[in-house]
């Protein structure tokens, strides 16, 4: 949860007939996580289709765990076929937030009924967590990979969250669900997200 983000697509307008006065618009919502830092800044990841819009004038928002107020991100990276981007906000003044780690699950294999959690904000629930069990790695049509297919419910909001194994290591990004059942939600694995951050020049 101290990783989780909480990520808006908005654009500003003035109120009329008061031009001086902005009115924040909210464009969609969704989730994401931290994933890497430096001196300056923190590094986060969301799926494409929750920071995508035809709107003008789109800024990307984020709130960490800690925050009280949303801070402007920058898009470093994107990718609309696997639906993934990369996000870069500076650092402010949060504490106790954690980087989750890529790397521990990369090399080691899903296995059947493992346990797992799904971390986001669905609903406008923020930094909420769910829990499930791992089933199968299968195939999405429009979607050239495989994905995980998981029982740990997710709904709206929670697209971009983490899905991570009992120690809080990454096994994917949440991004597909059924309307119609709790029972099958899908995320793209983390060797997927891990190609997407080299091949990007993010991760060396």
């Amino acid at each position: 949860r101290h990783a989780n983000l909480n990520v808006q697509a908005v654009n500003y307008s003035y109120k009329f007939p008061w031009p001086n006065e902005q009115v924040r618009n909210v464009i969609s919502t969704g989730s994401g996580f931290i994933f890497q830092e430096d001196e300056l800044f923190y590094y986060g990841i969301t799926n494409y289709h929750v920071i995508k819009s035809n709107h003008s004038n789109l800024k990307v928002e984020i709130k960490t765990f800690t925050d009280e107020t949303f801070l402007e991100a920058e898009i470093l990276a994107f990718d609309e076929a696997i639906d993934l981007a990369v996000l870069r906000f500076s650092k402010e003044n949060q504490e106790n937030l954690t980087i989750i780690n890529l790397y521990q699950r990369l090399y080691y294999k899903f296995t059947v009924n493992e346990f797992v959690l799904a971390i986001g904000n669905p609903a406008t629930i923020e930094n909420n967590v769910t829990f499930g069990q791992f089933k199968s790695m299968e195939s999405l049509r429009d979607v050239d990979y495989l994905v995980i297919y998981h029982d740990a419910t997710i709904s709206n909001g929670s697209s971009g969250g983490a899905l991570v194994d009992v120690d809080g290591n990454l096994l994917g990004v949440n991004t597909w669900g059924l309307e119609n059942s709790d029972e099958y939600s899908f995320a793209i694995p983390n060797y997927i997200v891990y190609a997407f951050l080299v091949n990007n020049g993010i991760l060396d």
